[in-house]
């Protein structure tokens, strides 16, 4: 964000009015061809919620627009995007509630394990055994 500054000036904090269109019910995602953060989602969901500007309103906006919507575009809502029976079980066990953390320290948060298609892809303390 501070190189875009020193070649596009102040105008570089308005580049991507999210919140704007967001407002206007625009289906937005968090992802592009243009990755101006880093990959990690959580370091992404901490940027886009206390960039300067930026606008979005909630982390639970923020993270529909990670998951959900980016199933919608693609019309693959009806099997990912969300937690519902008879969808992929992609999910994620986190370190700490993203909810009772300050914005500011989401992306210190870990991740615990992971499942892709119902499988266990990362899991050291064995949280999926049963």
């Amino acid at each position: 964000q501070q190189y875009m500054s020193l070649f596009i000036g102040d105008r570089s904090q308005n580049m991507l009015p999210a919140g704007s269109l967001y407002e206007a019910g625009a289906l937005l995602t968090l992802s592009s061809d243009w990755d101006a953060d880093a990959l990690s989602p959580l370091v992404k969901l901490e940027a886009v919620l206390t960039r300067k500007n930026q606008g979005i309103p909630s982390l639970e906006a923020a993270i529909e627009m990670m998951t959900l919507n980016p199933a919608k575009l693609l019309r693959h809502d009806d099997k990912t995007g969300s937690i519902e029976v008879g969808k992929y079980a992609d999910l994620v066990i986190l370190s700490r509630n993203l909810f009772e953390v300050p914005v500011s320290k989401i992306d210190g948060t870990e991740v615990e394990a992971t499942l892709l298609h119902g499988e266990v892809v990362y899991d050291p303390e064995g949280l999926f055994e049963q």
